[in-house]
Parts: structure tokens; C-alpha cells; sequence
């Protein structure tokens, strides 16, 4: 099973890399999405990123480290760790994919001292105060019944429109959202934008994927992702010093450290 890691994913939600080399053919909606965002090229991810929330005139900024492994026994596991301002320092997030498809999220909060393990009904809710929920940083792909239904022109490119719609009314409840609508590249499979539609169908938030970079031979990523709510509010996050392949210490993308400072 594959995971979009975007915010990632991103990080479907904070994780997100492409990997231009696979060609789409006669692949289903799902196949389409499991190979538009893959870490299986490197053994592992980080990278420094801003976040920037945009509420009218007001904005707060905060800056962050995110780290992504997959271990020898195919765990594959991401951690997004706060570090500025002194308000969120140290609220670390912790999602845990293991090989049999079974999943973990842990939250991390300083002002706790602990760390609790995330549940279904909170998976819609805003992350850190963001228009990204936690549903976009862990969301996973069996959740979703996924169909093609249209190839089009977008942004000057032909792009497949793939509607992804929970498995049950329960989760739809949980995720506070009716389906999602991800536009993605025909030809390298890029992912454009994600539409985010709310429980009564009407389009919530929209998720763009900007400044794709080549971060190593063959493998792409945007080191921008932006959050536009039909509400007129957003949400920035850049990344910068990408790395990949830097011997990330699996002990250090684990509940027992979650709450201890990266090194």
C-alpha cells in the first residue's frame, strides 16, 4: 500500500515527490495517484520548510523540520517537528504507515508533556492552526474508492481529473469532507491541484503544487504548496535545504522520541 504524504504531503499531505520516469498507459485512477507521489527512489527525506497562515492582514509564521523514512522492514514513517516561534517550539507529528497497512498518528505538545495517539474524528482538523488538515498529512489511499472521470487541459498541460470519494459516510464524517478532485500531469504525472470538497458538496479548499524542482536525477518535487479556502483564507509552505539519502536514524521518527529535540 502507498500513502500520499502531501503537507503529503507533504506532507499527501507534506511529503510530496514525483517521480518523472513512469508513464500513466492504461493505469486506474488509483495506480495513477500510488505512483504520482513516491519516496521508493530514496531511502529517505528532509527538509526545512515555512509555514505561513494568511488571515486577512494578519499573518502567522512558522517554521518547521520534516523528516520521511522507509525502514528495512517497509515500515515508512514521517515526522513534522516545529521549531519556531516558542509558542509551537517542539509540537512534533508523527505518522506510521506499517507493511500489513495498519496506521499511527501521534501528536506531540510541549505544554502536555506527552504524547497521544490521534483518532479518526480528528483527522479533518486543522493542522497547527493551518487550512492543511491532518487528513492531508496522512491520508491513505484504501480510505477512497478512486475513478478517472475526465482528461482535460489545465495550466497548459492535458491532466487526468481523478475523484477520490471515502469508503463510508462514517469516514466522510471523520474527514469532514464529501470527496477530493486531484488534477494530475498526463505525461510525468505531476499532481497540479487537489480540490477538497465539504460534506455538502460544495468546494471547501483548494491545494496548488508550485515550483517543481528536480532535488535529484529523476525525482521532482514542489517546494511550494498553497492553501486557498473559499472563505478567502490561506496557507504557504515552502520548503528549502532538501536532502535526500542522509542515513535518517529510524529510532529518530519513533513515538519514544517524539518528544525529544532532532539532532
Amino acid at each position: 500500500m502507498k500513502k500520499i504524504l502531501i503537507l503529503s504531503t507533504v506532507f499527501a499531505l507534506l511529503f510530496p515527490v514525483f517521480n518523472q520516469t513512469i508513464i500513466a498507459g492504461d493505469l486506474t485512477g488509483r495506480e495513477i495517484l500510488e505512483e504520482s507521489q513516491t519516496l521508493d527512489v530514496v531511502d529517505d527525506f528532509e527538509a526545512e520548510a515555512s509555514l505561513q497562515i494568511i488571515r486577512g492582514d494578519r499573518t502567522r509564521e512558522r517554521e518547521l523540520i520534516m523528516l520521511s523514512i522507509k525502514t528495512e522492514d517497509g515500515e515508512e514513517r514521517a515526522l513534522t517537528r516545529f521549531t519556531a516561534p516558542s509558542d509551537v517550539e517542539g509540537t512534533g507529528f508523527l505518522n506510521i504507515t506499517y507493511p500489513d497497512g495498519e496506521e499511527e498518528s501521534w501528536l506531540y505538545l510541549p505544554a502536555m508533556g506527552s504524547e497521544r495517539r490521534m483518532v479518526s474524528d480528528e483527522r479533518g482538523g486543522s493542522f497547527m492552526g493551518s487550512d492543511f488538515t491532518y487528513e492531508d498529512i496522512s491520508m491513505t489511499l484504501d480510505d477512497y474508492y478512486h475513478e478517472i472521470i475526465d482528461q482535460q487541459e489545465l495550466n497548459e498541460r492535458e491532466v487526468y481529473v481523478i475523484e477520490s470519494v471515502p469508503v463510508s459516510d462514517e469516514l466522510a464524517d471523520d474527514i469532514e469532507a464529501s470527496k477530493r478532485v486531484t488534477y494530475i500531469d498526463s505525461e510525468n504525472l505531476y499532481i497540479h491541484q487537489i480540490e477538497v470538497f465539504d460534506l455538502n458538496k460544495n468546494l471547501d479548499r483548494t491545494i496548488y503544487a508550485e515550483n517543481i524542482e528536480e532535488i535529484v536525477e529523476g525525482l521532482f518535487m514542489p517546494l511550494r504548496m498553497v492553501v486557498e479556502t473559499e472563505d478567502g483564507d490561506s496557507t504557504i509552505l515552502e520548503y528549502r535545504n532538501v536532502q535526500t539519502d542522509v542515513g535518517i536514524d529510524p529510532a529518530d521518527l519513533s513515538r519514544r522520541n517524539l518528544s525529544r529535540p532532532i539532532q
